[in-house]
């Protein structure tokens, strides 16, 4: 159990093809490596593996992947999927799929594997990146709702009652924001490690965005209590998330 745990981290691949040739090489291959692996030739067994765990990586033939509900579950993937397709030859359909699916590169028959590895590694670094990025995203969301939370408490507090007691949430709400803020600064201090177009998605990402005007809005909320919270914790987050902002 240890072992399949580890080989599990280092990376998780699913291998769906009709060659059971191919199979029967990639497959102790990529074990080899340190990489768990799971095959399939059965189209209808395939998708039931899609829809029950989550991979990192996909290697798909032609066979395989021409089928709309295979290309409809890896789309469902939660952080999306990468595909490394095996062709006998060029064919337009498959080609077409490059704008549904995140494809990695197509290799054609016979093909080195060392090449095959090469993408394999290329594809897991990926896949590790987005997933970063998708538990990021889920955390700022999370972190939205809590400043909203936030923001509404300190509005209705009446002005006789005491700070006191909410005083903790405050300080754990801003302590999630900076961590949140510290996941993404890290995330972007990696993106030489991904494909250009990654990066670009990253930078546009309206989330970069709203984290900044969390960040902006959780200064303003503190600015206005910290009168009410004699709290020297408090006024340390202040300032990291005032140095927070500036790195973003």
């Amino acid at each position: 159990m240890h072992d399949c745990l580890e080989t599990r981290r280092k990376g998780y691949i699913f291998i769906a093809g009709s060659d059971n040739n191919f199979l029967l090489s990639a497959s102790p291959l990529l074990k080899e490596r340190g990489f768990a692996c799971d095959c399939e030739s059965d189209i209808t067994q395939a998708v039931s593996r899609l829809e029950n765990t989550v991979y990192d990586l996909m290697v798909a033939d032609s066979d395989m992947i021409l089928d709309d509900r295979l290309v409809e579950r890896i789309q469902k993937h939660p952080w999306g999927l990468h595909v490394i397709l095996t062709l006998d030859r060029p064919i337009l359909e498959v080609a077409v799929l490059t704008a549904k699916l995140n494809i990695i590169t197509f290799l054609v028959r016979p093909f080195d594997m060392n090449e095959f590895l090469e993408h394999v590694v290329l594809g897991i670094r990926r896949s590790s990146f987005l997933k970063e990025l998708s538990h990021c995203r889920d955390r700022v969301d999370l972190f939205e709702e809590s400043i909203m939370q936030l923001t509404k408490i300190v509005a209705e507090l009446p002005a006789e009652q005491s700070y006191v007691p909410i005083e903790a949430f405050v300080m754990l709400t801003t302590q999630n924001l900076i961590d949140s803020a510290m996941d993404l600064r890290n995330i972007i201090a990696r993106s030489d490690e991904i494909a250009r177009s990654h990066v670009c998605q990253l930078y546009r990402c309206p989330r970069m965005d709203m984290m900044k005007r969390s960040i902006k809005e959780s200064i303003e909320v503190l600015e206005q209590t910290k009168k009410s919270f004699k709290s020297k914790e408090l006024a340390y987050l202040r300032k990291r998330l005032q140095d927070l902002l500036t790195q973003l």
